[in-house]
Parts: structure tokens; sequence; C-alpha cells
């Protein structure tokens, strides 16, 4: 399907369906139908033309360049070479300095590109647009295929990986936001693919080598320094998960949610094994998937108990349950109780401490034999 392009408002003929013709004289672009002519919506007032071929329509709007406008291939006689319709290429060495000043990022540039919206204007304007389209069936990612709309190819040069050696993307601006994405996207907004390198934010590097995805706060305050938030009375989870088992933190928006008896509000933690609660590599605290606590697995048992190894009740001074072999000597609140795993008799199982508010004093509990 050729495209015409004609100085006059004369339409060529003969044409057929599917043709399209650009009236550089009244700035119409019009395609070819079985009722005749249509014109199609077209914005830009045409310039210099080089080559020929289809419009491509972002948004179905025909935008024709106002100085220049680069066509190749159509539908039905599509451009099948190797190279780029424009390919702009600089070997460059400069001296700080003059004419290199400020932030010179324009002068060393390839290709810039800026547009000024003027106080008076009710439209906001973009610096550089790219549109893409594919009706290929052919997977992105086979044959070399590369269905994007921005792409950067990795090189090695001067022993630094990659053609670009700090950021591909690099955003000075002030702008309210840095990278907005607003259309609907099927696989994901914004994917990271494995082995290319972790997440930062607060950070230009990770400080922690294994993270993935790193919030650094520094010694700044931050509270909270991340957050997870619904509206109303929304009911969300936060989900880890490996080959083995599974884990949640959940908020609760409806009675019931995540875990039986639950009521709106709550939070709740979801395990599909046992849940455990250590100091560094020690396992100190565990609950089983019976609901069963078990404290202390990695104390092992005191003698006469411990002042760092008990369970407490309340505050300072606070009631406590201590454990251990032989009698108790550990200093504890007065009414605390000990328990003995070497008692062998009804006045040596038990304790109780009747020290004057605190002390070293126990009283044997008799129990039954």
């Amino acid at each position: 399907m050729p495209t015409f392009f004609s100085p006059s408002s004369l339409a060529p003929a003969p044409a057929q369906i599917g043709d399209t013709w650009y009236n550089n004289a009244s700035h119409l672009e019009m395609v070819f139908t079985d009722q005749g002519w249509t014109s199609i919506s077209s914005v830009g007032v045409g310039g210099t033309s080089y080559g020929s071929g289809d419009q491509i329509a972002p948004q179905g709007v025909n935008i024709i360049g106002q100085l220049i406008d680069v066509l190749s291939g159509t539908v039905a006689s599509p451009d099948t070479t190797g190279n780029p319709l424009v390919r702009v290429s600089r070997t460059f060495s400069g001296t700080a300095g003059a004419p290199f000043v400020g932030s010179p990022v324009d002068q060393v540039a390839s290709i810039s590109g800026s547009t000024l919206a003027t106080t008076t204007s009710s439209i906001q304007v973009v610096g550089i647009s790219g549109y893409a389209e594919t009706q290929s069936a052919q997977a992105a990612g086979t044959n070399g295929a590369a269905d994007v709309g921005i792409h950067a190819n990795a090189q090695v040069s001067n022993s630094n990986t990659g053609g670009i050696d700090t950021a591909f993307i690099q955003d000075d601006s002030s702008a309210a936001t840095s990278v907005l994405i607003k259309g609907l996207h099927a696989t994901a907004a914004m994917a990271v693919a494995s082995g290319s390198g972790p997440i930062v934010v607060g950070e230009t590097a990770v400080t922690q080598a294994n993270a993935l995805f790193e919030v650094n706060t520094g010694s700044t305050l931050r509270d909270p320094l991340v957050t997870f938030v619904g509206t109303g009375t929304t009911s969300y989870s936060v989900r880890i998960q490996n080959g083995s088992g599974n884990a949640k933190w959940c908020m609760v928006g409806g009675a019931g949610n995540f875990m039986t008896g639950s009521a709106v509000g709550d939070t709740v933690y979801v395990t599909s094994t046992a849940f455990h609660i250590g100091s560094g590599t020690v396992k100190e605290l565990s609950f089983n998937t019976s609901g069963a606590l078990t404290a202390y697995q990695g104390t092992a048992t005191p003698v006469g108990g411990s002042s760092t190894a008990h369970l407490d009740f309340g505050s300072s001074p606070a009631l406590g349950i201590y454990f251990g072999s032989g009698a108790p000597t550990v200093s504890a609140p007065q009414g605390s109780l000990f328990l003995r795993t070497d008692g062998s008799s009804t006045s040596t199982r038990a304790y109780v401490n009747n020290s004057a508010g605190s002390g070293t004093t126990w009283t044997a509990i008799t129990t039954a034999a």
C-alpha cells in the first residue's frame, strides 16, 4: 500500500483500498476506502519527507513531522533491510572548561531533545517521545527479538562491563515523579531479571552483599521505614516462601480472614511450619503447628536457676517463673516460682520465693508423691 504525497489538492488516481495520501498543501492525510478518499486525523504541518511508507499512528493519531519526516515500508511491502533509518555516531574527546560549562549533558550527547511549554500553554510537553508497535507472533527474546521501546546493548570497553559505565538512565531533574507508569501491563509494570542486580532505595549501592532489595535510611529517623497500606477494611498479607514452606503477615479487614476467630483490625501471622525466634543463630523461642510454646532452647539447664532464663509477668518487679537443677539460688522477686528438673521428693520439685521484695530466699512447695 503506497503512500502518496501531493502539493496540490487533487487526490491521486488510480488508487487501491488501503492506500494513503498526504496533501502537503492542506496538511490532510487520507486513506482510500470503498467509500473513496476519507480523512485520517492528523497532527502537524508536514515538512521535508525522506523515503516513503505508512505513517504509524500512535494512539490512532497520525503525527506528521513539522520539519522532517522519515518513512520506510508499508504493511504490504515492509522494510526488510537490517540497518536503522537514522543513525548518529560521535567519537568525542573534550577538555573541562569552556565551552563545556556547568553540567554539559546536552553538549556531549549524540542526540538531544528539548521542549519548552510557555506560561500561556494549556498543554504540558514531552522532550523525546518513542512509539513501538508489533503485529508479529514471534515471541520476544527469541532470534534476538527485542519487542521494546528503548533498548541498550551491553559492550565491554576500557575494562568497564557495559557500554554505559554509570547508569543507562539518570534523572537529575526535580520532577514530582521520576518514573511514572500508568499503562496496563499484563506481565509486570516493572521487572528485574535474575542476575540483573538488586534494587536499592536510599543509597546508590547495597550495603548487604546478598540483598536483592534494600531500603537504607542511614542515620535519619524514618518511622515507618516501609509502609504497606490498604484503605477501608481491606484485608491483605505480605508473604514469603520457598519450596518447603511459606509464611505471611496479615492485616485483617473482615472477621475470620486468614485465621478462624480473627477480628477486623487484627494482625495475624500465618505459617505452614513452626515459628522460631532466636538470638543470632540460637533458637530461643518456638511455636509449633499445634500451638505448643518452647522457650530457651539454646540455653543449658542452669544450676540453681539463672537471672537471664525465666518468664516474667507484669511490670517491675516482674513475677517470674524460673527453672534449673539443684536447689534455687537465683535472686528473684517475691512470689516467683522455681521448677527443679532433678527434684525427687515432695519438697524438692517446686519452690516459691518469699524474700522481702526480692532475694534468694526460697521455700519448698509440698507436692503430691
